[in-house]
């Protein structure tokens, strides 16, 4: 199939940092931009906090910030 994307896989470190961001701004469509991913990853990623922050960090593509 052409054009099909290759799903993303975020390790804990960033989807705290991205969170934490977040809970800071109390705005989802802010860490959208920031970190260009979606906001509905961002909402999944808050209400799942207690899991990711007691979960196994295994390595995976880190978020990075970038003032643009």
């Amino acid at each position: 199939m052409p054009g099909k994307r290759k799903r993303q896989a975020y390790d804990n470190a960033s989807k705290i940092r991205v969170v934490e961001f977040v809970e800071n701004l109390d705005n989802n469509s802010a860490a959208e931009r920031e970190f260009g991913i979606s906001e509905k990853l961002v909402r999944d990623w808050r209400t799942n906090k207690d899991t990711i922050v007691s979960g196994p960090n295994k390595q995976k593509r880190r978020v990075v910030m970038c003032n643009v």
